[in-house]
């Protein structure tokens, strides 16, 4: 079974945004096949993520700093990262994303991340986004 719970606020003021959640999640009374050599019976872990942004050239150019953090029975991984969008249409149409990322055995990876499981370390990504 699955559950999962969280908590999450947020301000934004004159191009100043200040965003946060916290979690909390259990897994239990698993079923199916190659379970009986799970080394465990339930599963809990709490965490949160905080962002904070500034428009310093309205439309145009935005800064950022974020980070999260877990805490559970298999490891407490963290990320942290800073970066900017720039909007050179001053509009959402068209975004270039610059970020660097600092990684503690991250939990999470994908092909369309520019993370990896368990990654350590930093990583710079920039990347440019077209909505249509």
């Amino acid at each position: 079974m699955f559950r999962m719970s969280s908590a999450d606020a947020g301000f934004k003021y004159r191009g100043f945004a200040l965003e946060g959640e916290y979690y909390w999640r259990w897994l239990d009374n698993f079923r199916g096949a190659g379970i009986e050599g799970l080394p465990f019976d339930s599963l809990f872990d709490h965490g949160f993520q905080v962002q904070t942004s500034a428009m310093v050239k309205p439309q145009m150019l935005q800064l950022y700093v974020s980070g999260s953090k877990i805490f559970g029975e298999y490891g407490n991984p963290s990320e942290w990262r800073g970066g900017m969008n720039v909007y050179p249409f001053k509009s959402q149409v068209v975004r270039w994303n610059t970020e660097l990322i600092h990684l503690s055995r991250s939990p999470v990876g994908a092909l369309s991340l520019p993370l990896t499981v368990g990654g350590n370390g930093p990583v710079f990504h920039t990347n440019v986004e077209i909505n249509y």
